[in-house]
């Protein structure tokens, strides 16, 4: 059999005869921050959400995506980054209002009157 402190030592996890493997660290998602853009997008989809209830992930999931297709450019590329985040978070019985700050999309300031070309879907 091979010996384990050769094997360590070959292999470069060892340290004076101590086991020492580096495990990599562990990162937590990050959220995106608040801007006027994503603000918005993220409220015009939990508005349409809002206005037609939905009973499973899969209905929100359905609906959103369907929101996505219809938004052009970049707008489409923000909807479909916030589209998994809503889904998860209304499907847990996060309150609808609070969605978006809740995701970082707005805050305070981003929330209110922020303005972009209309987006008619």
């Amino acid at each position: 059999g091979v010996d384990p402190k050769t094997a360590c030592t070959k292999v470069n996890a060892c340290d004076n005869n101590t086991l020492a493997i580096k495990l990599p660290e562990r990162r937590t998602p990050q959220l995106p921050t608040a801007n006027p853009e994503e603000c918005q997008i993220c409220e015009f989809m939990v508005e349409y959400i809002e206005a037609f209830p939905h009973e499973t992930p899969e209905a929100i999931n359905h609906t959103l995506m369907m929101i996505c297709s219809q938004i052009p450019s970049p707008y489409h590329e923000i909807c479909m980054k916030y589209e998994p985040l809503l889904v998860e978070i209304l499907a847990n019985g996060t309150d609808p209002k609070t969605a978006c700050k809740e995701l970082k999309a707005c805050d305070n300031k981003t929330g209110v009157n922020a303005k972009l070309p209309e987006i008619i879907v």
